[in-house]
């Protein structure tokens, strides 16, 4: 059990990648023009290389009004015509195969102790819809702050059924977004609506799981998911995205562009701007994702190394850092709660 004292060391720790987070996400763009040629497009309606701002989504205009940023951030990124198209694309399967994980995560938090319930699972609908619009390399690190070690208090076996089916099946979600960045053929209307609708994915998530949680006793039954189960499908999703973009970029000679971008310059053509803008907003994400996750993977597997791995501290530090690496941080994440839900 952790103190307060070191609670509390935790928690200023990930407001401080909060913060840094935020000025990277938030204040760079304002700097590098970026900002500025994302209002341009909003205002006129139209992308730098002349094709046409959908601003018609959901049929509810405040809402279609709200989704209107995302689509212009990343039509470009995701139009495989785009010069940058294959680093782009390496980039967002990363990121959202992340995304995806760490969304599972927060879900599983929730269904945690004796009677997890259905209003519950407004928490992980809540801070997903505020990672989609303020950015995950802000938002994760506050939640990671504000949670109570929701991982270290056993699961609810009744619930392991459903969340193993909504870690399988979630996997999938992405794909609406990463859709368009591999399909030539995608109509620039398509391409639009479907960034826009990927932005209530943490709604559709949470609705869907709620359906899960009804079908799964009679789809599996609670005896034969053992609780680790979940979490290692969710890590196991992002594991293998994580070596797919990173041996795709070793092999395409990618490896810098996609995970050390420069960002836009003033010598950045008009009609480039906004995508390697997002390229960059994307990166910072996974570059604070890192070590924010990094330490409730050490807190977690901390009090079990020893007996699960049979590594004192030091080692288990390096054994996380070296995974990270190897599968990227949401397998780290999600492995580690896995672990310690074999102990309880």
């Amino acid at each position: 059990m952790e103190s307060w004292t070191e609670k509390a060391l935790v928690a200023g720790y990930q407001c401080g990648l909060a913060w840094i987070g935020y000025d990277r996400l938030w204040r760079v763009p304002v700097r590098n023009g970026s900002l500025l040629a994302i209002g341009r497009v909003m205002k006129t309606g139209r992308f730098a290389n002349g094709s046409t701002l959908l601003r018609r989504y959901t049929g509810v205009p405040a809402l279609d009004r709200r989704l209107e940023t995302a689509v212009v951030f990343y039509t470009d990124l995701v139009d495989p015509r785009n010069d940058s198209a294959e680093r782009n694309r390496l980039l967002l399967v990363q990121v959202h195969s992340t995304m995806q994980a760490t969304a599972f995560c927060m879900l599983a938090a929730t269904r945690h102790g004796p009677s997890p319930r259905p209003l519950q699972l407004l928490i992980p609908a809540a801070w997903g819809m505020i990672n989609q619009f303020w950015g995950a390399a802000f938002v994760y690190p506050l939640y990671l702050a504000l949670d109570g070690g929701s991982a270290a208090t056993p699961m609810n076996h009744a619930a392991v059924p459903a969340l193993l089916l909504s870690a399988c099946v979630g996997a999938l979600v992405p794909l609406a977004l990463l859709y368009p960045a591999y399909a030539p053929s995608c109509p620039a209307k398509t391409r639009q609506r479907s960034i826009a609708l990927y932005r209530l994915a943490p709604i559709a998530y949470v609705v869907m799981h709620l359906g899960l949680e009804h079908m799964a006793p009679t789809l599996l039954g609670p005896a034969s998911v053992p609780p680790a189960a979940p979490y290692l499908a969710a890590g196991l999703v992002a594991a293998a995205a994580h070596l797919y973009s990173v041996s795709a970029a070793l092999t395409r000679n990618l490896l810098a562009l996609v995970y050390w971008p420069a960002g836009p310059s003033p010598s950045t053509r008009p009609a480039n701007v906004v995508p390697d803008a997002a390229h960059l907003f994307l990166w910072y994400d996974l570059a604070v994702i890192a070590p924010s996750f990094f330490v409730p993977a050490y807190t977690t597997l901390l009090p079990v190394a020893a007996t699960l791995l049979g590594v004192g501290p030091i080692v288990l530090a390096l054994l996380l850092l070296a995974a990270t690496v190897v599968l990227g941080p949401a397998p780290v994440l999600c492995f580690a709660y896995a672990a310690r839900a074999t102990v309880y």
